[in-house]
């Protein structure tokens, strides 16, 4: 097993808890605590925190742990005033020290050229999500990372049989995610299959109706164009997801397996696509068990921490 460097993700916030996750995988693979994520409070949409997560500006555990990590990772989305300040505040980076930087959504899509400009500056390492690569493809040191699934929440199998399929759609942001367009579509298909719309509710009680669905529309803005936290977390439910992921430029898919997403650019893409996986139940099991197959394979607790261990060497 290659040697762990030892981590500090370091931020006002882990949007999408993906700091904690990646923590959490990369803990677990190395049999010890080699990852912190220190950020200014916890995720405002009541992800589970990583048990390692403290209060950053007073905490000394935070201060003997940075001066001793191999590399410092801001935490997301150009928040630089608070990861510069603290740096400067316990005299950072020592010699040895090593810094990088994640890009995980909206303020990289605004200002992706600012931060192509000012990054290579102060980072060896500029994490990316994957829908946002296009911005940065070909640029050195840049490599794209997806939102895992919360490693507890990746299921076994497929769950128990069911009468008809149900339909699951969780928008954080209804605006991001195009709800206002995919509701009526979802509306035609109620008799045929369940209907679920999960929104306004705890992420625990998320996680436990989307396990209880077979069908997961992610998004269609085409200003997105990707896949986030919330459609892999599905795959890792067992559904089969609908989304739209034009923008996902094709050197992704030399650094993550491309996942069975079923791309929908528009509402009839989508009403096309529900109405081939509700009308061909063998066709929607073969995608349910790719779906589950693809999570286990790239996003569980060894191959997780084994990309993230080769990206930082």
């Amino acid at each position: 097993m290659a040697k762990f460097p030892r981590i500090l993700f370091l931020g006002q916030n882990d949007w999408a808890n993906i700091c904690n996750r990646i923590a959490r995988a990369m803990n677990t693979h190395a049999g010890e605590i080699v990852v912190r994520v220190a950020t200014v409070a916890p995720h405002n949409l009541g992800y589970e925190e990583d048990p390692l997560g403290w209060d950053a500006a007073t905490t000394t555990a935070l201060i003997e742990w940075a001066r001793t990590a191999d590399w410092l990772i801001a935490a997301g989305d150009g928040g630089y005033e608070y990861f510069f300040n603290i740096l400067a505040f316990l005299h950072l980076p020592g010699e040895n020290q090593r810094m990088a930087t994640m890009h995980p959504g909206s303020a990289y899509r605004a200002q992706h050229a600012l931060f192509n400009q000012v990054d290579p500056q102060f980072f060896q390492r500029r994490f990316v999500a994957h829908d946002l690569y296009r911005f940065a493809a070909g640029q050195p040191n840049v490599v794209p990372f997806f939102g895992p699934a919360n490693l507890a929440d990746i299921c076994d199998d497929l769950g128990e049989p069911y009468e008809r399929p149900t339909i699951a759609h969780s928008p954080s942001h209804r605006s991001t995610k195009g709800t206002a367009a995919i509701l009526p579509v979802l509306e035609e298909f109620r008799g045929r299959a369940n209907i679920d719309l999960i929104e306004g509710v705890s992420y625990a009680e998320c996680v436990e109706r989307r396990e209880r669905a077979q069908v997961f529309v992610d998004q269609i803005k085409p200003d997105i164009g990707g896949f986030g936290a919330s459609a892999v977390e599905a795959m890792a439910s067992g559904c089969a997801v609908l989304a739209d992921y034009h923008n996902i430029v094709p050197e992704v898919w030399k650094f993550i397996p491309r996942p069975p997403v079923v791309q929908v650019g528009n509402v009839n893409e989508l009403r096309l696509e529900l109405d081939r996986l509700v009308a061909n139940r063998p066709a929607l099991e073969e995608l349910r068990r790719e779906s589950l197959a693809w999570a286990h394979a790239n996003t569980a607790v060894a191959p997780l921490a084994q990309y993230w261990l080769k990206h930082l060497e």
